[in-house]
């Protein structure tokens, strides 16, 4: 996976947002944590480009990503010239990054960020 060396900034499309936040709510049910990847393409790294949902187990104060998933997507990823630019997950109550995200991030890599969203992402839908 290529990943750029600095993100000060990314950019995303309202329509990418919304999806972010869908999922995370839906697939979290307000009982457990979620997550997804923002995607973007080799060439373009600062603009978010696709929202990715791995198949994952989930309890309220965590969740596994499936490894065969995760050989699957990177070589997803490399086929369509794409990076993950943000790793995107929910916590129970307040937003915070833990030593767990740190250590259990998909790809603990300088310029990917990690966003946390609070309350299972349920606080954001409309």
């Amino acid at each position: 996976m290529v990943a750029p060396e600095s993100v000060a900034a990314l950019t995303v499309a309202p329509p990418i947002l919304a999806e972010t936040i869908e999922c995370l709510a839906r697939c979290g049910d307000g009982r457990h944590e979620c997550v997804v990847y923002w995607c973007a393409a080799w060439q373009d790294p600062r603009r978010v480009h696709r929202v990715v949902h791995p198949r994952h187990t989930a309890r309220a104060f965590g969740y596994e990503v499936d490894s065969a998933w995760v050989t699957a997507f990177f070589l997803d990823l490399r086929a369509r010239e794409q990076t993950v630019v943000a790793q995107v997950h929910t916590h129970p109550r307040e937003a915070s990054h833990s030593q767990v995200d740190d250590t259990y991030a998909l790809a603990p890599a300088t310029g990917i960020l990690s966003l946390v969203i609070p309350d299972f992402a349920l606080v954001l839908q409309r």
